[in-house]
């Protein structure tokens, strides 16, 4: 593993990596994150919600690690099917 993350950080050195700004998200938002995940932190969880100017979401799966879609897939499915029933035009 240190040697991909060698590769990774030999990779990125000297650019820029900050984007332009987008804008606010402006469309209904669920945002769904698991307490297991050792790759997306609760901190960028959260604050994501500040980016979003609509109706916005934050679901918690626990015992889940980063592989919502395949470890949670039943669960998943079923908050995203909520979610777009809720917001979808009639």
């Amino acid at each position: 593993l240190g040697a991909a993350l060698d590769w990774y950080r030999a990779n990125i050195a000297g650019r820029n990596l900050q984007r332009p700004a987008t804008g606010a998200v402006t469309v209904p938002t669920m945002f769904t994150w698991s307490d297991g995940d050792t790759a997306l932190c609760i901190d960028g969880a959260v604050l994501t919600e500040e980016y979003v100017e609509a109706p916005y979401r934050f679901e918690v799966l626990e015992g889940i690690d980063h592989w919502i879609p395949e470890k949670a897939a039943e669960k998943m499915s079923a908050l995203l099917v909520e979610h777009l029933t809720q917001y979808s035009e009639r």
